[in-house]
């Protein structure tokens, strides 16, 4: 997990950054501060939608935070919100520190890809042929096999079936929680866009 850092400006700051033109850098030095807060509720977050998870595998109903008739949330949306909430706040921090397109696609690019496509590729290379049903041969002649690698790797869509690959599970699914990182990309897109308006 990287390091959470968010940009506090104290108040005689407060009117330089408002000042300051929008294509140049906010001179961030000793107005950064790391606060461990961010740490952890993602931390708290994780924990969540790990427990969340759970229920879907075995097949039991998730527990449930609020519920009034018209609204329901689980514990795992609740996470999920909680997720994107810390990285709004730090993923602007990242424009505001550095404003320049190049820059900001690619650090949010080596932020995401990397861990991800690893995640993909062991799942289709290393659990796929462990937890499958089929014979390896079969696995890895399967056109899905190579589907859910090509699909995933580049999220056009995201994929989240292997052919039998925890086949007798209530939910069949490698990685389900990979389900966020396409709109986490589009949000990326988002703060880019606000960013540069």
């Amino acid at each position: 997990m990287h390091s959470a850092a968010v940009l506090h400006v104290p108040e005689e700051g407060l009117d330089a950054l408002i000042s300051s033109s929008p294509t140049q850098p906010v001179t961030v030095g000793k107005l950064r501060e790391h606060y461990q807060t961010f740490d952890l509720l993602r931390i708290l977050a994780a924990l969540a939608v790990i427990v969340s998870h759970s229920y879907p595998l075995t097949g039991a109903d998730g527990p449930v935070l609020i519920a009034d008739g018209k609204f329901e949330m689980d514990l795992g949306a609740f996470a999920v919100g909680l997720f994107f909430v810390c990285s709004g706040f730090l993923i602007t921090q990242s424009w505001m520190s550095r404003p320049y397109t190049g820059s900001y696609l690619l650090r949010r690019f080596v932020r995401i890809w990397p861990g991800f496509a690893v995640a993909v590729v062991l799942a289709a290379f290393v659990v796929g042929p462990g937890a499958t049903l089929l014979t390896v041969s079969v696995y890895f002649g399967a056109k899905e096999t190579w589907s859910y690698l090509g699909h995933t790797l580049f999220m056009a869509p995201v994929k989240f079936r292997l052919p039998g690959v925890f086949a007798n599970n209530s939910m069949p699914v490698v990685n389900i929680s990979l389900w966020t990182l396409p709109y986490e990309v589009l949000c990326y897109l988002g703060v880019l866009a606000l960013g540069l308006v």
